[in-house]
């Protein structure tokens, strides 16, 4: 084996423990993949099993408190509502219980069942007491004489709804003790497999670094092999040469051979040339003979051609045979059709006189035959009145050689004068020439009475049908509409009469339900159902906008019993629609604010530690400590969560802040400010009026507002397009609006505009709803509170919201603030510095008040807390305090504004502040009118509570008047 063979086999040999080795560590690499994903998709199982859980625990709570409100007003005597929708609010609780224990999905999502046994209980305690529920109340709706409110029934009913509550939050209390254990398992199971990872790591590195050496070995031997092949291919190269010198005289060799060739090649093209002559004189004598041939076959086809024509000429004999058979036959049956016709059939010759006179002639005009023939039109039947006409028409009849109809009075033998319907034509020979005129002729005297009765009593009709404010319309039995009146035009923005003729179905019906509605009128023509005899469904105008109608409808018959259309008269109810629809809505959002208010209230007092003790912990532990990134992803966290719930507050106008005077240009250019940047193909322009008005408002809540707004519409644009953004002075006149009316006044008017998609009539009265989104549910967390903090943030500030969109063309938004002419307060209240004084915080939630203890403390202040305004007041009697930080809402007790006029009792001069989560407008300003100084909402950060501590210690407190 030569050099060269043997550095091939060492290659192959270690290409072979290369793979040898790179099988195991692939395969260690895929265990370590397999290992992470299935710590990741555990996390993900957890979330997916006890999201949904959660989710279906507060649907239970809202469907039967919102059946309990409905019930309570229907109750109360409002008799706009139906019962059923309390039954329907009760059945959906009943389901999202029924799908808890035994899995189920709806549009929200799967559930998936309980399998935890004292959970199962619990959730089986919830669907006892709803059905409890039921039973009451139709237990008062069956008695509604005794159960009115106040009576003891109704006691009884709010006593289990009150415990029915209490039973869904012992079941969310015990889901999330569930939900924490398996997270803990999660977290436990997550360690160790990252550890096993780490430790499969190590070994696969050891064995790589063993590897290396190896290979490094290797490498060395395969370069002094790579030294010996140069060496060997030189002397390959030397014996190359002389093969070459031998392969140049062979190459003279062969060119000799082949001259011989081109020789022997020029011999055997003469030999081919004439064969091709020898060929040329065969192809001339088969072509002769070919023409031969063809001339004997045009001969054959001349002698067929002839005996066709003879056997068409004797067909043509008996047709034409047929024919007179035919022609005899039909002027009989003329000849009897002239006798029998009901219509006077008279023929006059060239001089305008009778040549023929039928029997009904003899009837219409009571001349015989005998008299009438020969007679003179003008002396026979046309009276003096009609002459002049009657000549013009003759005239027209042998000039223009064409047929005539005309109408005129004609008079009869007894002197009576008839109106008849003349179809003339003249008579032309085979020549071309006219040899008289044929006339039918019909009595229409009656028929002309009749239809001017009925012109009249259509006019009439007609007259009743336009003046009426309903639409009337009546279709034909396949839809086509026959009449409609004046206000039906107008209701469907339609010219008079451009509708006439048209299908109802095709012309007037949204699409959606354009084959559902003719399915049940086709029925409906058939017999098949009875006509619904009151009825209501949208229409489309000409402009392509729908309004709803309230029909009340009847069949049409003819003589003989039998549909043959049908009449219907119809009430635009679009209006009363909208209002009822905005009614309903305020009351949904009442019902969401309310429950999201509890929410967050409960939410702000668990997110205190994580906002506040990030500092502390800062202070503790080095500035390069690895533990502080964590630090800041907590605090990040931290303040998502606190957005969202300052969103929830906001929806359900349960926040309580301070109205300044500000401009809102200024919120405006804020919040384009820290808008992401935006690619080149997105534009937004901002067109602010240089002397806007100013208006009172929380900037913060402005601020979220116009950046929700913003978001909205750069999502629309999907990257593509223009935003405007305008504000302007305006002054209202009473206008009306899609979401109401805006009341006369001066108003900020800011205009917010984008060029994107457009929102869809069939849920542009829901984009304000809570939860309402169309976007990806993963694409934001808190997604579908935008729209509704909009709303509640402008009716927060006394203002109004309106749009007006188009799909595919884009939506633009119009709000209108009350102007203010107050001046703006310029005081900086950013300076934050801490004190020795004694600080006695209340709040009835122990975690916040560690949380504000602590904040506190940290500014040097001496601080005690209590857990109740009676704790507080008792505290009070025995110690003084310089300042009191005191909680607005405290279940089970006093809130913070009795307990501040009952401490005011005790100390006179007492200074507060006001710390919560969400709190009344109306407690908050009588507690701030007691003496109590700024609010201070949750959670609390150490700037703000530091910087407003300070400055209500140092603010000169005056002395409220009594």
């Amino acid at each position: 084996m030569n050099n060269q063979d043997m550095n091939i086999e060492r290659t192959a040999s270690l290409s072979r423990k290369l793979w040898q080795i790179y099988l195991p560590v692939g395969f260690v690499g895929l265990l370590v993949v397999v290992t992470l994903w299935y710590a990741m998709s555990t996390g993900s199982r957890v979330a997916k099993q006890y999201y949904p859980l959660a989710d279906a625990a507060m649907e239970i709570k809202l469907e039967v408190t919102t059946a309990h409100l409905w019930f309570e007003e229907i109750v109360g005597g409002d008799q706009h509502e139906d019962i059923s929708v309390v039954w329907h609010h009760i059945d959906q609780a009943e389901w999202y219980a029924q799908a808890m224990l035994e899995g189920g999905q709806n549009d929200k999502g799967t559930y998936i069942p309980l399998d935890d046994p004292i959970l199962q209980q619990k959730i089986q305690k919830v669907l006892e007491k709803i059905k409890v529920f039921r039973a009451i109340a139709q237990e008062r709706i069956v008695d509604s004489g005794k159960s009115y409110i106040g009576s003891d029934i109704d006691q009884h009913f709010d006593a289990i709804f009150r415990d029915f509550l209490k039973q869904v939050d012992a079941v969310e209390a015990a889901l999330q003790q569930v939900m924490r254990r398996d997270i803990e398992r999660f977290r436990f199971v997550q360690s160790a497999l990252l550890v096993l990872c780490l430790i499969i790591t190590g070994i696969v590195g050891a064995v790589l670094f063993r590897f290396e050496r190896r290979q490094s070995s290797n490498l060395a031997m395969l370069r002094a092999s790579n030294q010996q092949l140069v060496a060997n291919e030189q002397q390959l190269k030397a014996a190359n040469q002389q093969l070459r010198a031998g392969d140049q005289q062979l190459k003279a060799t062969n060119q000799q051979l082949m001259a011989g060739e081109q020789q022997l090649k020029a011999a055997n093209q003469q030999l081919r040339a004439g064969d091709q002559q020898l060929k040329a004189t065969n192809q001339q004598l088969m072509a002769g003979e070919q023409q031969l041939k063809a001339a004997n076959q045009q001969l054959r086809a001349g002698d067929q051609q002839l005996k066709a024509t003879n056997q068409q000429l004797r067909a043509s004999e008996q047709q034409l045979k047929a024919a007179n058979k035919q022609l005899r036959q039909s002027q009989q049956k003329l000849s009897l059709h002239v006798q029998q016709t009901p219509l006077g059939v008279i023929q006059w010759d060239l001089d305008f006189k009778v040549t023929e006179w039928n029997s009904a002639a003899e009837n219409i005009f009571g001349f015989t035959s005998e008299e009438a023939i020969g007679q003179h039109a003008a002396g026979l039947i046309v009276p003096p009145s009609a002459k002049e006409a009657v000549d013009q028409v003759w005239r027209d009849l042998l000039t223009q050689r064409g047929g005539t109809r005309s109408t005129n009075e004609n008079v009869t033998k007894r002197n009576g004068t008839i109106l008849c319907e003349w179809y003339n034509t003249p008579l032309i020979d085979e020549n071309g020439e006219v040899i008289g005129v044929a006339s039918l002729v019909l009595d229409i005297t009656e028929r002309k009475r009749v239809d001017e009765a009925l012109r009249k009593s259509k006019e009439t009709a007609e007259n009743y049908l336009n003046i009426c404010s309903e639409i009337i319309v009546t279709l034909d039995a396949e839809g086509t509409i026959t009449m409609l009146n004046e206000s039906g035009h107008s209701i469907f923005e339609y010219d008079k009469g451009d509708l006439i003729g048209s299908n109802w179905f095709s012309t007037c019906m949204p699409k959606r339900m354009q084959d559902e509605v003719r399915t049940v009128f086709e029925k409906l023509m058939r017999g098949e159902v009875e006509a619904v005899k009151t009825y209501e469904n949208p229409i489309v105008t000409k402009n392509g906008s729908e309004k709803i109608i309230l029909w009340h409808n009847t069949l049409l018959r003819d003589e003989s019993g039998n549909i043959c259309g049908s009449l219907s008269s119809g009430e635009d109810i679009t209006e009363i629609k909208r209002l009822q629809t905005l009614e309903s809505r305020a009351e949904r959002l009442e019902t969401a604010g309310t429950i999201a208010g509890q929410v967050a209230h409960d939410f702000n007092n668990l997110l205190a530690p994580l906002i506040a003790y990030p500092d502390f912990i800062r202070d503790e532990l080095p500035k390069s400590h690895p533990t502080l990134q964590y630090l800041d992803q907590i605090e990040k966290a931290a303040q998502e969560i606190a957005d969202i719930n300052q969103d929830l507050l906001t929806m359900g106008r349960r926040g309580h802040y301070n109205q300044v005077v500000l401009n809102l240009n200024t919120v405006i250019q804020h919040a384009y400010s820290e808008l992401e940047p935006l690619p080149k193909t997105l534009v937004c322009e901002l067109d602010l009026s240089e002397n806007l008005m100013d208006i009172l408002g929380g900037g913060a809540q402005l601020h979220r507002m116009v950046s929700n707004m913003l978001h909205n519409a750069k999502d629309a644009m999907q990257d593509i397009g223009q935003i405007i953004v305008r504000t302007e002075n305006y002054y209202v006149d009473d206008v009306s609006i899609v979401y109401g009316r805006v009341p006369k006044g001066e108003y900020v008017k800011l205009t917010i505009s984008d060029t994107g998609c457009g929102i869809p009539d069939d849920i542009v009265q829901k984009i304000f709803d809570p939860f309402f989104t169309t976007k990806a549910t993963d694409k934001k967390r808190g997604s579908g509170l935008g729209m509704s903090v909009v709303d509640a943030v402008v009716k927060d500030h006394n203002g109004f919201i309106d749009l007006s969109t188009k799909v595919g063309k884009g939506t633009s938004f119009y709000i209108y603030f009350p102007i203010t002419r107050e001046a703006m307060d310029s005081q900086d209240l950013d300076e934050t510095c801490g004190g020795s004084e004694m600080v006695l915080v209340v709040d009835d939630d122990i975690t916040q008040c560690e949380v504000s203890s602590q904040l506190l403390k940290k500014q040097g202040y001496k601080v005690h807390f209590v857990e109740s305004g009676e704790k507080a007041i008792e505290y009070l009697r025995e110690n003084r305090r310089d300042l009191v930080l005191l909680d607005m809402v405290m279940p089970g007790g006093i809130d913070g504004t009795e307990t501040y006029r009952r401490i005011l009792e005790i100390s006179p001069h007492q200074k507060a502040i006001i710390l919560s989560g969400f709190s009344e407008s109306d407690r908050v300003l009588e507690a701030q009118k007691l003496g109590a100084g700024a609010f201070v909402r949750k959670p609390v950060s150490m700037k703000v509570i530091a910087c407003t501590v300070r400055a209500e210690l140092d603010r000169r407190r005056d002395h409220p008047s009594t």
